[in-house]
C-alpha cells in the first residue's frame, strides 16, 4: 500500500470453515470481492502434488492389556450408570459417551451450584463425573500408548488420594474394578511387558532405514511419556532426537533456541528420527521428511493432514499409521476420515454457495470507512470521518489477532499502535492501562496466583489500572473452584490492590469500554499516552528504558539483550551474527535492531541541511 495507491489484498486459508455468514463477515472485513477454492484435484494444483502412499498397519492388544481395559471399561461403566441413577444423562449409555460430553456435563453441574442448587445429587454426579474422565482417560492410555505412561498415571493418581483432598481420586481407589486394573497394570509392568506398538515401531524403522539408508523420518504421539519411550527404543537402531513443546512439564520443556537447533541437526541429517509430540504439526519449520509414521490415529481431520503434509512436498512421501484393533484407535482413524470426506463435500458446496455471494461494489465498506492493517503498524491512518482528536490506545502484540481489536479498528478516531508490552494489554493514558482476560484466563490465573504478580506490576505502573474479564459464561462454573475462594480474590483486587473490575460479556462490549476510557483519558482530560509506564530511577533502569525503545526489542528483550553484551556501547557495536545467537532472536529481529543502531540518520530536513 506504500508503493501503490490501488493495491490489491490477497488472502488463502488452508480451511475457510462451513459457517457462510462467518465467511461474508471475513469477506467484508477484508474488502474481498473474489473468492477461488482449490482442491488437490484441481487441474492447476495437481501437478505440484507429490504422492503419499498411506499405511494403516494394525495391532492386536495382548491378552493381560486387554483383561485390564476390561476392568477399567467396567469401572467407568460404573460411574456412567450411578450418574445416570441421579437423573443426568438419561438415555445414554457408556459406549457412547465421549470425554467432551461428560466434561460439558461438568460445566452444566458447577453452573448449577453457582445458581445456589446444592443437593446432594449434583454435587455427587461431580465427582462421578470427574472420576469417570480419570478412568477414561487411563484407557486411552493403555489401548494407544503403553503400559509405562499408564503406570506413571496411575502412581500419580494414588498419590492424590493419598496427599490431597481430591475425593475424585480418592474414591477411585475404592473402586474394586479400578483397584484390580492397577493391580493388573503393575503386574504387567515388572514383568517387562510393552504394547506391542512399541515393537512394531521399531521393526518398521528398522526396515525403512534398510531400504533407504540416509532417510529421514518423522515420527508423531500424543504424550511427552511416549516421546521419551519410544525415542528410548529406537535409539538401539537409529540416530533420534526428542521434540516437544516450550511449555515446563515434570522439568522438561524445549526452549524455543532448542527446538530451533534440533531442527536445524534433523535438516542437515545428524540424526534420522525426531519423535514429537502435536507441537510439530504446523507452525515450525520442520525439514522435508521421507517418512512419517503415527503412533496414534489422530480423531481430527485437519490435525490428519498436517501431519500427513510433513511428507511428500518435494517428492512422494510414506506415512504409516499404528492402530490397535478393538480399541478406540479405530474409531479416531475413522472419525478422522470422515471429517475429512465431509470437509470436502463443504468445500464442493460452498463453490456453488459463495457464488451467490453478493460481493460487489454494494457490500463491500467504503474503503474510506475502516482503517486498514497498515494503520495498526504505521500509526498514521488517513483522518477521514474523524469525530475530533484521534483517540491514541497502545496494544500488546499478544492481542493483534483479537475480535476487541477488530471492534475498535471500525471505530473511526481511533489510532492503535502496536507494542511489546511488559504490564497489560491495553495502555490509554499515563494512568491508565487494562489487563484484558476471558473469563476461563482469569480464574486459571487465579489458580497459578499469577493475576497478582500483574495486579502488583499494574499498581506500580499506573495510578489508575484496571482488569477487564469478558465472557458469557458463568464464571464459577468455569473451573472446580469453591465459589467463595474465587469472591475471596475479586475481593482482594477491588480492595487490597485498589484495583477496579469491569465484565463484559463481548468484544464489542469490551472494545465500547476501552474506547470510551481512553476519550474521556485524552479528550476530557488532556492525558497523553505513553508506552514507558514509569521512569526509570536507576543507571541500569534508564539503559533498559533505552534499549526497550528499539523497534522488536521493548521490555522483554531489553534486559536479556544487556545482559548478553554488557554495555549499550557493546551493543551498538554487535553484528548481525551476534545478535542471532541469542533466544528470540531470528534474523529478521536481528537485521531491524542493527539497522537502527548503524544506520546513518536521515531525515528530509537533516538532508537539505547536508546539501
Amino acid at each position: 500500500s506504500e508503493q501503490s495507491r490501488f493495491f490489491k489484498i490477497v488472502g488463502m486459508t488452508a480451511s475457510p470453515g462451513s459457517d457462510l455468514e462467518k465467511i461474508r463477515e471475513v469477506c467484508t472485513s477484508l474488502f474481498i470481492e473474489d473468492i477461488e477454492i482449490r482442491t488437490d484435484d484441481d487441474s492447476d494444483v495437481k501437478p505440484y502434488i507429490r504422492g503419499i502412499n498411506l499405511s494403516w498397519v494394525y495391532i492386536d492388544l495382548p491378552d493381560n492389556f486387554a483383561k485390564a481395559k476390561g476392568f477399567l471399561d467396567k469401572s467407568y461403566k460404573s460411574k456412567i450408570d450411578k450418574i445416570k441413577e441421579k437423573g443426568f444423562l438419561q438415555g445414554r449409555t457408556a459406549s457412547d459417551l465421549s470425554k467432551r460430553d461428560i466434561l460439558g456435563l461438568q460445566a452444566e453441574l458447577r453452573q448449577e451450584l453457582s445458581k445456589g442448587n446444592k443437593q446432594f445429587e449434583v454435587m455427587q454426579a461431580i465427582s462421578l463425573a470427574a472420576e469417570a474422565i480419570k478412568v477414561e482417560h487411563a484407557i486411552e492410555l493403555l489401548e494407544t500408548q503403553d503400559v509405562f505412561a499408564l503406570k506413571n498415571y496411575l502412581d500419580k493418581l494414588y498419590k492424590e488420594s493419598i496427599h490431597t483432598s481430591i475425593k475424585a481420586s480418592k474414591n477411585l481407589f475404592l473402586d474394586p474394578f479400578f483397584k484390580s486394573a492397577k493391580h493388573l497394570v503393575e503386574m504387567i509392568y515388572e514383568s517387562g511387558e510393552k504394547h506391542p506398538k512399541l515393537e512394531k515401531i521399531k521393526d518398521l524403522v528398522t526396515k525403512l532405514k534398510k531400504d533407504n539408508p540416509g532417510s529421514k523420518i518423522l515420527v508423531f504421539t500424543q504424550y511427552r511419556d511416549s516421546v521419551s519411550r519410544i525415542a528410548e527404543e529406537l535409539k538401539e537402531i537409529a540416530k533420534v532426537k526428542e521434540f516437544y513443546g516450550q511449555a515446563k512439564k515434570d522439568g522438561r520443556g524445549l526452549s524455543q533456541k532448542e527446538q530451533k537447533d534440533i531442527l536445524s541437526l534433523f535438516s542437515e541429517m545428524q540424526f534420522d528420527v525426531l519423535v514429537s509430540t502435536s507441537v510439530a504439526e504446523e507452525g515450525l519449520d520442520i525439514p522435508m521428511v521421507d517418512y512419517v509414521i503415527f503412533y496414534e490415529p489422530v480423531p481430527s481431520a485437519i490435525r490428519h493432514i498436517q501431519r500427513r503434509g510433513r511428507t511428500g512436498r518435494h517428492d512422494s512421501g510414506k506415512v504409516f499409521i499404528l492402530v490397535t484393533r478393538n480399541t478406540r484407535d479405530e474409531r479416531y482413524r475413522w472419525s478422522a476420515h470422515h471429517k475429512e470426506k465431509r470437509m470436502y463435500r463443504v468445500l464442493d458446496g460452498l463453490k456453488a454457495s459463495l457464488s451467490k455471494l453478493n460481493l460487489g461494489e454494494n457490500s463491500t465498506p467504503n474503503r474510506h470507512e475502516h482503517k486498514t492493517l497498515q494503520d495498526y503498524s504505521s500509526g498514521k491512518p488517513e483522518d477521514i470521518n474523524n469525530t475530533g482528536r484521534e483517540i491514541k490506545i497502545i496494544v500488546d502484540n499478544r492481542e493483534k489477532g483479537s475480535q476487541v481489536i477488530k471492534e475498535l479498528l471500525s471505530m473511526p478516531d481511533v489510532v492503535l499502535n502496536l507494542a511489546t508490552l511488559e504490564v497489560g494489554d491495553f495502555i490509554l493514558s499515563d494512568e491508565v492501562c487494562i489487563e484484558f482476560k476471558t473469563k476461563s484466563d482469569f480464574v486459571d490465573s487465579l489458580i497459578d496466583k499469577r493475576i497478582f504478580e500483574q495486579a502488583k506490576a499494574l499498581r506500580a505502573g499506573y495510578s489508575s489500572p484496571v482488569i477487564m474479564v469478558q465472557g458469557t459464561e458463568d464464571i464459577f462454573s468455569v473451573r472446580n473452584i469453591n465459589q467463595n475462594a474465587i469472591r475471596g480474590f475479586i475481593s482482594s483486587l477491588c480492595t487490597d490492590f485498589k484495583i477496579p473490575m469491569i465484565f463484559t460479556a463481548t468484544p464489542k462490549e469490551s472494545a465500547s469500554y476501552i474506547y470510551l476510557i481512553a476519550r474521556r483519558e485524552q479528550a476530557e482530560r488532556k492525558r497523553s499516552v505513553s508506552l514507558h509506564q514509569k521512569k526509570p530511577k536507576n543507571l541500569w533502569e534508564i539503559q533498559e528504558y533505552i534499549v526497550s525503545s528499539i523497534p522488536w526489542v521493548g521490555p522483554a528483550l531489553s534486559r536479556p539483550l544487556l545482559e548478553h553484551f554488557g554495555s549499550i556501547k557493546e551493543l551498538a557495536n554487535a553484528q548481525i551474527d551476534d545478535l542471532i545467537k541469542l533466544e528470540n532472536i531470528g534474523p529478521e529481529k536481528a537485521k531491524s535492531i542493527f539497522d537502527v543502531l548503524n544506520s546513518e540518520y536521515k531525515t528530509e530536513i537533516s538532508k537539505n541541511k547536508r546539501q
